[in-house]
């Protein structure tokens, strides 16, 4: 019988797996049968990104030490951020942005590299989290 956090990592890899299996399978749809386009670039940055933080976590799972830990929490938030930037140039080229120059992505992209940042930076001055192990956060 599972108890306590062996349950809780057992739960979240039942759950976390299938579903980048699932985002996988739906980006090689998308890239194999889709028309070559910006907008499936987007959507396919936005899998990549989601994927990128699923596996952070379930890699998080399965370290051992605190160095490791805090790499998979970085790699974890690299997802979280690259996806909010991923979105919101997905939604403009969907609306129908035309040409997406790095006089619009580059302003687009300062909040989520300044977070990241922030997040990278954090064994320096314990602002975003204070403690971290593999099941839980205290925040800073």
């Amino acid at each position: 019988m599972l108890t306590g956090n062996n349950a809780l990592a057992f739960l979240i890899a039942l759950t976390y797996l299938p579903t980048l299996l699932a985002l996988l399978v739906m980006g090689l749809f998308v890239v194999l049968r889709g028309r070559r386009a910006a907008l499936r670039q987007m959507y396919v940055a936005c899998i990549l990104a989601l994927a990128v933080w699923i596996l952070a976590v379930l890699l998080r799972l399965q370290t051992a030490g605190n160095t490791l830990i805090w790499l998979t929490y970085c790699l974890q938030y690299l997802g979280v951020c690259l996806f909010g930037l991923c979105l919101t140039l997905f939604g403009m080229t969907y609306l129908g942005a035309q040409e997406m120059s790095a006089r619009i992505v580059l302003p687009l992209a300062i909040p989520s590299a300044l977070v990241y940042l922030l997040i990278v930076t954090n064994p320096l001055h314990h602002w975003f989290i204070r403690q971290t192990d593999r099941y839980s956060v205290t925040p800073g």
